[in-house]
């Protein structure tokens, strides 16, 4: 039976003092100009789902990623979504009424990440596989993916995340799948800005997907994206503009995220690489503090070959295993 600790008489945390204020998971960062660019939108009127201001943010995310195309939504769990049934009806075809593009299919996904990463899965009729993950990154175990193929070996999607904003082992990951003819989608909806040997998050799924929620790197407050280097992928997705969380039936309906969601996107976006350097600066601000005032010691970078967004403490800190997400 599960009992519940309480840290504040657990000995293992003696002379700690709890936080006199909430800290929160990601807070969103402004840099002062977000309020003239949504009063902009209002003031012209395009508060509508197109627009030049929506083309522009689309194309800036393409550039920096490393995309050719990439197709702004209502959210990133929206992205996912639609990445998913569209893969789904290139290994399968167009489903009858009624019937998702996975129906009867099996699909390997991540084990640890948020629900929107796998939910679609079950929205479009499939059955999600989940695939172990490895200590290094605490994502997609390859090992583990290549013994899931050998027990299931028609499954052709695989669904899988960057934790907390650290890039998985993705060139083993990459092979894996196409070694066994399966489409990847890629969930970095946590991990824009970081590299994997100097490439952007974002750019090696089939289909790839980021998020602007509130709680994420750049953030318009909400919003996401849809990345693929396919014309006829792009194209598909912005024809069907969104799918909205929940109701997959409402394919085509809805539409993107509004101009003054946008605004605040383009305000970040106009200075990207200046806003991730200010996020970088508060891991570095954190880790000094901890060392040198709290004695707190960390692992070794976990990312040899790229950067993450994410700084891992000494496993016997507190007795557990402590992630310090990005503040």
């Amino acid at each position: 039976m599960y009992e519940f600790m309480d840290f504040q008489t657990d000995r293992r945390f003696a002379g700690i003092e709890p936080f006199k204020t909430k800290v929160w998971l990601s807070s969103p960062t402004m840099h002062g100009d977000e309020q003239k660019w949504v009063d902009e939108a209002l003031q012209s009127n395009w508060v509508s789902t197109v627009g030049t201001n929506i083309n522009e943010i689309e194309k800036q995310t393409a550039e920096i990623i490393g995309r050719r195309y990439a197709v702004a939504l209502s959210s990133g769990t929206a992205a996912l979504h639609l990445g998913i049934r569209q893969a789904g009806e290139k290994l399968y075809g167009k489903p009858k009424a009624g019937f998702g593009a996975l129906e009867g299919h099996k699909v390997f996904a991540s084990d640890m990440t948020f629900g929107a990463t796998v939910h679609p899965i079950a929205y479009e009729g499939g059955q999600a596989i989940f695939i172990d993950s490895e200590y290094d990154t605490w994502n997609m175990d390859p090992e583990a993916l290549e013994k899931a193929f050998e027990k299931y070996p028609d499954v052709r999607l695989v669904v899988w995340a960057h934790l907390y904003g650290t890039p998985g082992k993705i060139d083993e990951i990459k092979a894996i799948a196409h070694a066994h003819h399966a489409l990847l989608v890629e969930d970095a909806a946590e991990s824009f800005g970081a590299l994997y040997k100097g490439m952007q998050t974002g750019k090696f799924g089939d289909a790839s997907i980021l998020s602007f929620n509130g709680n994420k790197i750049l953030t318009g407050s909400t919003g996401g994206m849809y990345l693929t280097d396919s014309k006829e992928d792009a194209d598909k997705a912005a024809a069907r503009l969104c799918f909205l969380f929940g109701l997959p039936a409402k394919v085509g309906s809805g539409g993107t995220f509004a101009g003054t969601i946008v605004e605040v996107l383009n305000q970040h976006g106009r200075g990207t690489h200046g806003h991730i350097a200010i996020r970088t600066n508060y891991i570095e601000r954190a880790i000094n503090y901890m060392s040198t005032v709290l004695g707190v010691e960390f692992e070794e970078p976990m990312m040899k070959d790229g950067k993450c967004n994410a700084i891992y403490l000494k496993e016997e800190v507190g007795g557990f295993a402590v992630h310090l997400l990005q503040k």
